[in-house]
């Protein structure tokens, strides 16, 4: 059986009774090392403007001797000889005015070929393309259909009861260079039909339905970028769950897939681990200088001025070498973005595009730095994602845009139960509307005279053995590390815990202070210690920690009064 994009018939969307037939037969005649596509919407650029140039009906893919463009044409049809003008006939025996279908069909194998051409995963690679056209309700033997169509690119319906044939007799005698190589193969597939690896964890019914709404509301808040699609700077402020690093990760790949170079930074290590490990590997860390087919590079701001001091041959010191911790503030606030300036100096490193999340943590000296990254400084693309309400690192926001901020002031990452609890702590005249589920209750667990080690012990039982949640989608938070009492814990009870950044041990639960882990998200979070949260900002921090769960949020020990 062949491999079909969409993969099951439900997800397809068919124009007609013959699409659904020719959908069938190919997935079950066509070998398995075939890959077939159905309805793919292909655009072209050209000049500022971006149109839909045309959808193929299907798209065949034999790695042995390349790909086949298939328009289908479904009922009789007829073409008249003076006028040229096609017709389509339905069971009633109504003409309808139909395109010359075979010169669609080459219409859409040129735009295929262009637009594989355009797109950089495709561009390094040849493809064999060819064209034909099937009419699965008639027999059209050996009939003359016109100067643009040939015998071997009309597959009829005599001809379904053996497509494997079919399909060979359309893309010819392979050619040379015709086969398809696993990597050309995998960027074919990517830019037809690209992945997207939404994780859909389970606490019970209730949250898989949660977690399924989530995603969609996601998805819908890219409508954002429509509006900005010719800003080339732009404010964008936004509450907490309104989708802001969503939106920057979608915002660079767009720029990336137009051939721009990008940087895209951010303030927190984890939330720049995160967002490295939405771009395949091969699409990131490639510099500006550097003979890649992608430029963009994904860091966190100091990683960004570490990397750039070595590419200048420049010594940057580790916090360790430096004798207190006010000397490593004042370093990287301060001395940092002066080597930065100095490293531009001797490095021909420019991006045409900077992309900052959490902009609100961007001390002014830093947005020096990011815009002599700019080629362009006065009028290369700049974004900037921020929420005034997650000042934990400075009293105000002075981001070098002028305008006023597009302001995004729905939540769609969080359910009403989760948003209800911490959007008390907002602060702001617009206060932001939930759009997300109801959900769960949240759940205030007072300890009492219970030990913080024997309350998460009843917790981890209760997620991971009565509801069999993946250790993947719980962390625990503190607003502490040094003083928390979890930093001398390796384990409570038969759960292992890991303070890792990057959140990679699928064996270990995640521990996090509130501050690593702005920016990111999880299903289920665990929030403790509040009582140790330091006063001067204790209202930023419930707002940050609490709204880091998606579906269910737990909280063990009382909310600190404000």
């Amino acid at each position: 059986m062949a491999k079909m994009y969409p993969e099951r018939p439900a997800y397809c969307r068919f124009e007609s009774d013959a699409e659904r037939t020719l959908y069938h037969e190919l997935e079950h005649q066509l070998p398995d090392d075939l890959v077939v596509m159905h309805s793919v919407p292909i655009l072209l650029r050209s000049g500022e403007r971006t149109e839909l140039n045309c959808e193929i009906d299907f798209v065949v893919i034999d790695p042995d001797r390349g790909v086949l463009v298939l328009e289908v044409k479904g009922g009789g049809v007829s073409r008249h000889s003076r006028t040229g003008q096609w017709h389509s006939i339905d069971a009633d025996g109504n003409k309808h005015e139909i395109d010359d279908p075979f010169d669609q069909a080459k219409r859409n194998r040129y735009a295929l070929v262009e637009k594989l051409k355009e797109a950089p995963r495709t561009r390094a690679f040849k493809y064999h393309i060819r064209h034909a056209v099937a009419f699965p309700d008639i027999t059209v033997g050996n009939r003359y259909l016109g100067p643009a169509s040939d015998p071997d690119i009309v597959i009829d319906g005599p001809a379904l009861q053996n497509l494997p044939r079919a399909v060979e007799r359309a893309l010819g005698t392979p050619a040379e260079d015709a086969r398809i190589g696993p990597l050309a193969l995998d960027a074919l597939v990517q830019a037809l039909s690209p992945g997207i690896d939404v994780r859909r964890p389970s606490l019970g019914s209730a949250l898989r339905q949660t977690e399924s709404l989530i995603v969609q509301l996601t998805e819908t808040q890219y409508r954002i970028l429509r509006l900005l699609d010719r800003q080339r700077r732009a404010k964008i402020a936004g509450c907490a769950g309104s989708g802001k690093t969503m939106l920057a990760l979608e915002k660079t790949r767009r720029l990336t897939e137009q051939g721009l170079s990008v940087l895209l930074t951010c303030f927190n290590v984890s939330l720049a681990n995160w967002m490295q490990y939405n771009f395949s590997p091969r699409e990131i860390y490639g510099w500006p200088s550097d003979s890649t087919d992608y430029h963009l590079v994904v860091l966190h701001y100091h990683e960004l001025a570490r990397q750039l001091c070595t590419r200048a041959g420049l010594s940057f010191p580790e916090p360790f070498e430096l004798e207190s911790q006010a000397a490593v503030t004042r370093f990287y606030r301060e001395e940092a973005p002066d080597l930065m300036l100095e490293a531009l100096d001797r490095v021909p490193d420019r991006f045409d595009a900077v992309i900052v999340d959490e902009a609100q943590d961007f001390a002014d000296e830093w947005w020096v730095t990011l815009l002599a990254l700019l080629a362009d400084p006065d009028q290369g693309i700049l974004y900037a994602f921020y929420d005034n309400n997650q000042l934990i690192y400075q009293q105000d926001v002075s981001i070098p845009i002028e305008g006023e901020p597009y302001v995004l002031c729905e939540n769609i990452r969080n359910t009403q139960q989760i948003f209800k609890v911490f959007s008390k702590y907002y602060q702001g005249s617009e206060p932001p509307v939930c759009l997300g589920p109801d959900g769960p209750e949240v759940e205030h667990r007072p300890l009492g005279d219970t030990d913080l080690s024997t309350a998460l012990r009843l917790t981890f039982e209760y997620l991971f053995e009565e509801e069999h949640i993946p250790l993947t989608d719980v962390v625990v938070l503190t607003p502490v590390r040094k003083e928390s009492r979890l930093s001398m814990l390796g384990r409570i009870g038969k759960w292992r815990l890991s303070w890792d950044r990057s959140g990679s041990q699928p064996d270990r639960v995640q521990v996090s202070t509130i501050h690593s882990f702005k920016g990111l998200e999880k299903p289920v979070v665990i929030l403790t210690e509040l009582d140790r949260a330091y006063p001067g900002n204790v209202a930023q921090l419930l707002y940050v920690g609490l709204s880091r769960a998606r579906s269910h949020l737990i909280v063990l020990g009382d909310l600190p009064a404000l």
